[in-house]
């Protein structure tokens, strides 16, 4: 007997209708490889050396990972609805199956990319901050903890059986540890981020006001995206509306660290190695 998540409230989805939406909206999500495109030519263009190697290094990785996780989204909607179709409930046992091997990697590929981003996050406090461990060290505690419940959490995922859900304790209980901890990496690294750049504008000086400005809204924007999807991620953590929202995850956690094309239109990196330069 396959256990079919039940709606958890009146306007919650089917559990095979947000498959399909799942689907649909990670496809236009994943349309942010033309941002890594784009950073990747500039980088070139500046020259592979130094802190731009890494990040066109740390870049490649994210985005390969994302196209894996679209990816394994187009094989289990061929596996699950073309496949099995001769084999009557064929589609039910395998798209409510946790354990299949597309989902674990799935959900691999979104937590890694996630863990990723909020490094780059931390990189970014640490630079800013003067390289100043005290208020980083926080930050990787915080991370190393996100790390060990995410892959916990992937570890008793690729461990349950046919009647089972996400749901079950062994393994919600790890990946909203995972996304609580997320969520105060983001938060609190980005209002030390926003804090630092803020005392740092030179307000008497007109264009360089304006582009810092540009740059502290742009870096605002993006971290509030991801932190307030995370957190509607972790309301719904018990619901199949909860499905649709991780997916999307999977692709937003790529985007959040190169907002907007950042490095091709601020030069995020340049302008915070120059105020730590000056300060």
């Amino acid at each position: 007997m396959v256990l079919a998540p039940p709606p958890a409230f009146p306007g919650d989805v089917a559990w095979n209708l947000g498959n399909l939406l799942s689907s649909w909206i990670v496809g236009p999500l994943y349309g942010i490889i033309c941002v890594y495109i784009l950073c990747a030519r500039v980088l070139y263009l500046k020259g592979l050396q130094g802190v731009n190697l890494l990040m066109l290094i740390v870049a490649s990785v994210q985005f390969a990972l994302a196209t894996g996780h679209v990816s394994t989204l187009v094989v289990e909607l061929i596996r699950g609805f073309l496949n099995p179709a001769w084999t009557p409930g064929g589609t039910s046992l395998y798209l409510l199956n946790p354990a299949e091997p597309e989902r674990i990697a799935q959900a691999a590929m979104y937590l890694t990319n996630s863990l990723i981003g909020d490094a780059i996050l931390i990189w970014r406090l640490w630079i800013l901050w003067n390289r100043n461990f005290f208020i980083t060290a926080p930050f990787i505690m915080l991370c190393i903890g996100t790390a060990a419940a995410s892959y916990t959490a992937l570890v008793h995922l690729s461990h349950l059986s046919l009647t089972d859900t996400v749901f079950v304790a062994r393994v919600h209980d790890w990946l909203t540890a995972t996304w609580a901890l997320s969520i105060a990496t983001q938060f609190g690294a980005t209002l030390l981020i926003v804090y630092r750049f803020w005392i740092c504008i030179q307000w008497n000086v007109k264009g360089i006001r304006e582009s810092r400005l540009a740059v502290l809204w742009i870096l605002v924007e993006s971290g509030a995206l991801y932190s307030v999807t995370t957190i509607f991620m972790l309301g719904f953590s018990t619901t199949n509306t909860g499905g649709i929202i991780s997916s999307a995850l999977g692709q937003i956690s790529v985007h959040f660290p190169y907002p907007e094309g950042l490095y091709v239109l601020c030069d995020i990196h340049e302008i915070l190695y120059r105020l730590w330069a000056q300060h």
